[in-house]
């Protein structure tokens, strides 16, 4: 609770410095820039965070004649905004540009122990005034306002997109990722959070998996950061700069500004990973199910528990599918056998009658052939499977496969039906 609330203090902390600055900073600078200003990229390692997990980015643009030296930051969100978390499932959430002092951005990383790197933009003159004028206009309060997506419009690709858009020339990106889908890049960054990566998971559809351009892939800051490191601009025409040349680097200087402590090792999570927890599941599942055959009695309890997951599971992929705007999420085979359904089949499960019924053992029967399909699609669907959703499955069929033996519900265990001998011998007289 404490670690909670001290993160929160932080991110308020965060929204006082990059909303509340920009005001009376833009007031106060001037519209131009002297000979002796630099602007830099600024990238930020990953944090422990959720929405840290991928690292940052920032521009930074340094004057030292004007005393000027600020960051245009844009990756502020607020958390204390009307509907936040409905807004951010649906993928119209907003994020602002904000401006802060150099010193106020580099603090916020020191204290949370990440790396920072800078690299200097090999900019003419014309380049850097451009650029400033850009990044002045965007955090105008009627302007810094923006529709994120997480993929395609975020603190990277807007930064990306306004140095480009002000050189006299084209970038050519001679990057060569070591990745090739958007999935990919995620679980690198999730790789030490595995309940974060498996929830990620569940959301991302198909088209996560499909190949993207490398140019695609710059969301993640580190991946632009050394995007930037090897490209060039090609220049659209001659210029009376002598300096410039008709292709340059795009970064001349690369510097670390803050470097990554090593601490004490802390005390871990003891709670196990999703793929332990998964497998103990389906363990605990198969069991009862024997149990079930020996005794001809049926847990439905097991059954609403069970299938009331997979179906509340099932609503929110559905939701991210059809209703969000996430561009990512449109196409998930995991509807195939984690769908909406099964939340309405754990209700019904609650009334004694249903539980009787042929409708019960009849969605079991029709659930077994989907699950089959399901499973043998984990090997030719475009689509990754963590490996904690094998187990999870394997648990839901288990329990349709129960459907087949017909098992005798316990109530009717002593009953006869009619005409059947009751076990006694009768001798004719």
């Amino acid at each position: 609770m404490i670690t909670r609330q001290l993160s929160f203090f932080r991110l308020g902390m965060w929204m006082l410095l990059f909303i509340g600055i920009p005001q009376a900073m833009i007031a106060q600078t001037a519209p131009t820039l002297s000979g002796q200003a630099e602007i830099y990229l600024l990238s930020c390692s990953p944090g422990q965070e959720v929405w840290a997990h991928y690292g940052h980015t920032g521009i930074r643009v340094l004057d030292p004649l004007t005393r000027r030296d600020v960051v245009f930051n844009y990756g502020i969100f607020d958390f204390n905004s009307d509907n936040f978390l409905w807004n951010f499932v649906r993928g119209e959430i907003d994020y602002i540009l904000g401006v802060s002092s150099f010193e106020s951005f580099m603090q916020s990383y020191r204290n949370e122990n990440r790396r920072v790197i800078s690299q200097k933009l090999n900019l003419s003159q014309e380049e850097k005034a451009s650029l400033w004028q850009a990044l002045v206009i965007n955090s105008l309060p009627d302007n810094r306002t923006y529709r994120y997506n997480f993929y395609y419009d975020n603190c990277s690709t807007r930064a990306r997109k306004i140095i480009e858009r002000s050189l006299n020339g084209s970038v050519l990106y001679h990057y060569e990722p070591a990745y090739v889908s958007m999935r990919e890049v995620i679980k690198h960054y999730t790789a030490e959070h595995p309940w974060t990566w498996f929830g990620i998971s569940f959301a991302l559809s198909s088209l996560a998996d499909a190949p993207a351009s490398a140019i695609d892939l710059l969301f993640a800051p580190e991946l632009m950061m050394e995007a930037f490191e090897k490209a060039t601009v090609q220049a659209h025409a001659t210029t009376t700069e002598s300096s410039l040349q008709l292709e340059r680097y795009l970064v001349n200087e690369q510097s670390i500004l803050n470097e990554i402590k090593t601490l004490p090792d802390e005390q871990k999570n003891s709670l196990p990973g999703p793929v332990v927890l998964s497998w103990i599941l389906f363990a605990l599942v198969l069991t009862l199910g024997l149990q079930e055959l020996k005794t001809a009695r049926r847990y439905q309890v097991a059954d609403a528990l069970l299938f009331g997951l997979a179906g509340l599971a099932g609503l929110i992929i559905a939701f991210l599918a059809f209703i969000s705007v996430h561009p990512v999420t449109k196409a998930n085979y995991l509807l195939l056998w984690v769908q909406p359904l099964h939340l309405i089949f754990a209700l019904l499960i609650i009334y004694r009658p249903f539980r009787h019924s042929k409708l019960f053992k009849t969605y079991l029967k029709i659930n077994t052939p989907v699950l089959l399909f399901a499973l043998a699609g984990f090997g030719f669907l475009p689509q990754y499977v963590h490996p904690a959703m094998i187990p999870l499955l394997l648990s839901l069929l288990s329990r349709s496969l129960l459907a087949w033996t017909n098992p005798l519900p316990k109530s009717l265990r002593n009953k006869h039906l009619p005409g059947q001998s009751s076990g006694k011998s009768h001798r004719n007289l």
